[in-house]
């Protein structure tokens, strides 16, 4: 079996990157690196996850926490009621309460 890597290019403009638990992944990733045995069950998120961490690292993206209510991206993952659906159309400025 043979695995595939992405090819990524350069991002043209800036976009926020948002996490609800940044502690969380962090500790996590510590936890990855010292202890090699988890390389067989991680290796399938090797570019997606160590691409991020080391996105982090250099600076290029600013991860900061957003409450879930604050969250304009529950529009496209979660069940919404009306109101909260309405929050999150006026987040990303496409409804005017």
């Amino acid at each position: 079996m043979t695995e595939y890597k992405a090819i990524s290019s350069p991002l043209t403009t800036h976009f926020k990157l948002f996490a609800e638990d940044s502690l969380k992944i962090e500790k996590e990733m510590e936890l990855m690196n010292k202890n090699q045995m988890f390389y067989e069950s991680t290796k399938n998120i090797d570019v997606k996850y160590h691409f991020v961490r080391d996105v982090i690292m250099q600076g290029k993206v600013d991860v900061k926490k957003v409450h879930t209510i604050e969250n304009p991206t529950n529009i496209l993952t979660k069940t919404l009621s009306s109101n909260k659906f309405k929050h999150c159309l006026n987040l990303i400025n496409l409804w005017s309460t």
